[in-house]
Formats: structure tokens, C-alpha cells, sequence
């Protein structure tokens, strides 16, 4: 079953035509790529960073990738609202469906607005919140058989981007991967901060 409060998405019921085109690109709409460092924060960065910041882009029309970034919203002011108490270094990754609820619930702020890091929340975090959004969904549900095979997994991720709709997927990475990539001598910086 889905987590709580979580929606599947239903492509017939929003509208989405039946035509995929061969690619999509979000990519005028997205902030520069940031940099969560040594903290397990990618659930605030993927949401309240990325996901958020295109929705806000796409939502006034802005395609200047600078002007995106310098309004780019706080990966912190989500991570920090839905992180365990007691994981006071940041250290712990989350649960998507967490920042998904936060999100609709009380929203994000810009970055440079009272710019907080992780672990850091005032009250002025709560007040500078400016951008919630109306729904969330899950475009595939993988407790239920007919919503779960590869191929319908991989049409929905389709259908959902060619909606231009940023979609978010978690994984657990090993130790190998994280490994890989810093052994590559910055390969991800110079290759996807275009």
C-alpha cells in the first residue's frame, strides 16, 4: 500500500495525451545543480531544491537557468522539517512521501532567504515558507501487481515528463558507487553543470 496520503497519479483522469514524443528536456526551467556535501539531505535537494525550483520556473515562465538558480528554493527548509530529531549531524537520509507531504503541507522558501543549513531552523524559517504546491503523486505503486511491471514503470515515468513534470526516483546507492564517483575527479561537476 502507499504511504499515507500519498496519491497515485492517474494520466487519464489529468489529461495527458496519448502521443510521447521521442525527448523532453526540463533542463531551461532547472536550477544549476548544488552540491549537498557530506550530508544525507538528497531527499531536501531533490525536492526543495530541483523539483520545486522548476515548478516555480515553469509556473512564471522563467527559462534563464541563472535567474532560476538565484531563485532557487532550500533543499534545508524541507530536509530539516521531516529529518529524525536525534540525527543532529545530518547523517541519516528520509523518506520521499515525507518531503512530498511537507511540501503540500507548509511549502519551502528561496535558499538565499534566512539561509539556514542542515540542522539549522529558526521561526523565520516558517515564516519566509513562499511556494507550496497543490498535489503530489506516486506515478507507479509497487505494492499493487497491475501498477508495478518494467514496462508500465518506465511508460508512466514517460508520460509523466513528456507532461513536463519533474519526477523524482530515491534509490540506496553502495558505498562502490559513491566511491566511483568522486574517483572520476569531478566527471558528474564538469559534465552536468551545463
Amino acid at each position: 500500500k502507499l504511504p499515507a496520503g500519498t496519491e497515485l497519479y492517474d494520466f487519464d483522469a489529468l489529461g495527458f495525451g496519448e502521443t510521447i514524443p521521442d525527448s523532453v528536456s526540463m533542463v531551461e526551467y532547472a536550477p544549476y545543480p548544488g552540491n549537498q556535501g557530506r550530508y544525507a539531505t538528497c531527499v531536501g535537494w531533490a525536492y526543495g531544491y530541483c523539483a520545486t525550483s522548476i515548478l516555480y520556473a515553469q509556473k512564471f515562465n522563467i527559462k534563464n537557468r541563472m535567474v532560476t538558480t538565484a531563485l532557487a528554493m532550500c533543499p534545508f527548509s524541507i530536509y530539516n522539517k521531516i529529518k529524525e530529531s536525534y540525527d543532529s549531524r545530518c547523517s541519516m537520509g528520509t523518506h520521499m512521501h515525507l518531503a512530498a507531504r511537507e511540501l503540500r503541507k507548509n511549502g519551502t522558501k528561496r535558499f538565499h532567504l534566512n539561509e539556514i543549513g542542515c540542522g539549522e531552523s529558526t521561526i523565520r524559517d516558517t515564516v519566509y515558507r513562499i511556494f507550496k504546491v497543490d498535489h503530489t503523486y506516486a506515478i507507479w505503486d509497487n505494492y499493487q501487481e497491475k501498477t508495478s511491471t518494467e514496462a508500465l514503470k518506465i511508460l508512466n515515468t514517460k508520460k509523466a515528463l513528456a507532461a513536463k513534470k519533474p519526477v523524482l526516483i530515491g534509490f540506496i546507492t553502495t558505498a562502490s558507487f559513491c566511491y566511483d564517483i568522486r574517483r572520476r575527479d569531478g566527471f558528474w561537476d564538469k559534465n552536468l553543470n551545463r
